[in-house]
């Protein structure tokens, strides 16, 4: 009997064995199906492919050496020439302009100007004089008239003369009136293009703006693109250092009042002060703190929650306006702005969402460097 009892035991025992030890080699298995792959596994395709291209990539340029060395040449006098012909002259020609100010002119000079003017009242007092016979008094009155545009008394010779065209002609008044009047149209235009001269003289400085602006903004862009690709995610400047400054500061904010916030009991689940409370109030009391005292003072009071709601609000206020959009990292961290933003979790909660924040966004938006700035 015994030995049938030692023999049921023995069986059952080897089952266990057999049933344990089964179940045990499945979730082995079943976590080495489902492991992190190992380095080698990872780096195989590396391994395999990087050498055989990097070797047809040094052939291809060791044999493309001298079309190579030509684009480099290429490049570097394009460079230059753009460094000097787009860059250096138009920032001499701005401070040129500055230090020089309004003098000379761009169209006409100002003694051209002068010049036909001069020659306009020459011919029409000689011809005022020789054909009206005028005195010295009405040579000066003409001179003030010719100067500021008035010809009216050479028109009046003109009108006569041309009454009799053929005798005027032969005589010389006719001819000499038409050369005057062809004078005074040459002063004319001249005053016409003085006018745009000063026209474009005053607008001098902003040409010369206008003309250095495409190439500044492509130095801009370059270098902003430059410095994008050879920085590390974690060095590269997102919204701005005073941005970055301004969250980090609400990050540290809400850790802060997550932490040190006051954690007593509310007024409603304070112990009561009256002489005698009703054992219904006192059982409903009771109840409570407990409840409360279960729920370890995670639950989060009202003032605390308005001003993590400002801080919060900061947060969601940096993601929308500095982070790029439509990218992963401005869709994780709304998602845990919204986390911190939900009502439902308590603190403890709460301080888990901060800290995967701190891990997550912290080397890429330059709050591990902050404390150092």
């Amino acid at each position: 009997m015994r030995e049938e009892t030692t023999g049921d035991a023995l069986s059952a025992l080897i089952a266990l064995r057999s049933r344990v030890f089964d179940r045990r080699g499945g979730q082995d298995g079943m976590t080495l199906y489902e492991n992190r792959p190992s380095r080698l596994t990872l780096l195989w395709p590396r391994l395999v492919l990087v050498p055989p291209l990097a070797l047809m990539a040094a052939r291809y340029a060791w044999a493309s050496r001298g079309s190579l060395r030509e684009f480099a040449g290429d490049a570097a006098e394009t460079a230059g020439n753009f460094y000097r012909d787009w860059l250096v002259e138009p920032v001499r020609g701005v401070l040129h302009t500055i230090r020089a100010g309004s003098e000379g002119g761009i169209i006409v000079t100002k003694e051209a100007v002068d010049a036909d003017l001069a020659s306009l009242e020459r011919m029409s007092l000689s011809l005022a004089q020789e054909k009206l016979k005028y005195t010295s008094e009405q040579l000066d009155e003409l001179s003030r008239q010719i100067r500021t545009g008035d010809l009216t008394t050479v028109l009046r010779l003109y009108e006569e003369d041309i009454k009799t065209p053929l005798r005027s002609a032969v005589g010389g008044s006719l001819i000499r009136s038409v050369l005057v009047q062809v004078q005074k149209a040459k002063v004319d235009i001249d005053q016409a293009l003085k006018g745009i001269d000063k026209l474009l003289k005053s607008q001098e400085l902003t040409f010369a703006f206008v003309g250095v602006a495409p190439a500044f903004a492509i130095v801009y862009v370059t270098g902003g693109f430059l410095t994008n690709f050879f920085l590390s995610p974690g060095k590269r400047a997102v919204g701005g250092k005073r941005r970055r400054m301004g969250v980090w500061l609400a990050m540290r904010r809400v850790e802060r009042l997550l932490i040190v916030s006051p954690r007593s009991l509310p007024t409603d689940v304070a112990p009561s002060l009256s002489p005698s409370p009703s054992p219904a109030a006192a059982t409903t009391t009771g109840s409570t703190q407990q409840q409360h005292l279960q729920d370890g003072g995670d639950a989060i009071p009202p003032l605390t929650a308005g001003l993590l709601l400002l801080s919060v609000t900061h947060l969601r206020q940096f993601a929308e306006r500095s982070l790029p959009g439509r990218s992963a990292l401005r869709e994780g961290f709304l998602e845990d702005v919204r986390d911190l933003e939900d009502p439902g979790l308590g603190r403890a909660e709460k301080l888990r969402v901060v800290d995967r924040m701190w891990k997550s966004w912290g080397e890429t938006l330059g709050w591990t460097r902050q404390a150092r700035v």
